[in-house]
């Protein structure tokens, strides 16, 4: 192979990097209102809904406010304090209401999914929220055990 190639060949397999980070970069974020739960996360990094949050993040899909979703606290159900001690529980019983902000919804015409404070909700309530959100992602339902 001459030299010239060679040459080629290196610059092109350190450019194609930087070009794919560049383009996803610059790509708009999509906000969209995501109700994501799991109840079985034994950990604080949340390695159940892991691959569920990589696709949002590769595909720049982001929250009404236009930030990232997080692994570690962007989901609702369990949430450990520390290794095999104190934790918090967060799921449709605890569910106040889904509000909508009115400063987010001018500004990115979504509504905003937040919660308050501990309630119980009827049934009919805990429906309505369907129309608030664009998507809902449940996964290991088992709980911890």
């Amino acid at each position: 192979m001459s030299p010239r190639f060679i040459r080629f060949l290196i610059v092109a397999i350190l450019l194609i990097p930087l070009w794919s980070f560049l383009a996803w970069a610059f790509r708009p974020v999509r906000p969209i209102n995501i109700f994501i739960l799991d109840k079985t996360v034994p950990e604080n990094f949340g390695p159940e809904h892991r691959s569920f949050n990589w696709i949002l993040t590769h595909l720049k899909f982001a929250k009404p406010d236009r930030k990232m979703y997080k692994i570690k606290k962007d989901y609702w159900g369990f949430f450990p304090v520390e290794r095999g001690g104190d934790y918090n529980v967060f799921d449709l019983d605890s569910i106040v209401s889904a509000t909508v902000d009115s400063s987010t919804v001018s500004s990115t015409g979504i509504a905003s999914f937040n919660k308050i404070s501990k309630a119980n909700l009827t049934y009919q309530e805990i429906d309505s929220l369907s129309n608030e959100l664009d998507m809902v992602y449940y996964t290991d339902m088992y709980g911890i055990y």
